[in-house]
């Protein structure tokens, strides 16, 4: 097996090739700030300490860069994919029609990572918790966005493949949840926690949500 390269590039993960935290989160900022719709997804691998641990750290960095591709493959093309570090990555949902649509790619890269992964020369499944926060139409603080994905992320882990125990909407916001279940043919478990806060108005208990301005998403330009 060849040896991994890594590439020191300016905003971007030596590993994996993604785009690092400074990066996404400049693009998080540009595409919060361009009245768009926006979504972020948090990821982490539940079982990747299983993998450094039991096969080394050089398998877990092989598994690292399988995800990434994967995940390359099941976003869209307007979306950005990042890897913040260790095993945690984000996915940027540019130019959302809908906040439902966060929830779909979401659920895209559920099956994308569905598949056994090649750790040490074994056929392995890895499990994936996903949290989702959507954007209103006024937020355009990048790390307040993260934050709450990250929450998110944590209540769907600690939600196995039940409903996370206080999954209401917090006050003055709404969520959506999407729940991956257990893989009847080879057992894996993932989870799927779509997180959408929205803030309300007056004169209506509707959220606002922001649909883009113009077909260039801001993941792009960024």
């Amino acid at each position: 097996m060849p040896a991994l390269v890594f590439h020191a590039v300016p905003g971007f993960d030596s590993l994996t090739g993604l785009p690092d935290r400074a990066a996404f989160l400049a693009a998080l900022r540009s595409a919060a700030s361009s009245g768009e719709g926006v979504a972020v997804l948090f990821l982490d691998l539940d079982d990747f300490k299983v993998v450094n641990d039991g096969f080394g750290h050089e398998a877990g960095d092989r598994l690292l860069i399988q995800v990434a591709e994967r995940l390359k493959t099941a976003v869209r093309g307007e979306d950005l994919v990042a890897r913040l570090g260790g095993d945690e990555f984000t996915v940027l949902c540019c130019g959302l029609e809908d906040p439902s649509q966060a929830t779909i790619t979401a659920g895209r890269i559920r099956a994308a990572l569905s598949a056994p992964f090649d750790v040490a020369g074994q056929r392995r499944h890895v499990r994936v918790s996903i949290g989702c926060r959507v954007a209103a139409a006024d937020e355009a603080d990048p790390e307040a966005l993260l934050r709450d994905a990250d929450s998110a992320m944590y209540q769907a882990k600690g939600a196995g493949n039940r409903s996370a125990p206080g999954c209401s909407a917090p006050p003055r916001a709404t969520r959506d949840l999407a729940r991956a279940g257990p893989d009847a043919a080879d057992g894996h478990r993932q989870r799927v926690h779509a997180s959408s806060r929205t803030r309300t108005s007056r004169s209506s208990s509707r959220p606002h949500w922001r649909r883009p301005t113009s077909r260039r998403s801001a993941c792009a330009s960024s």
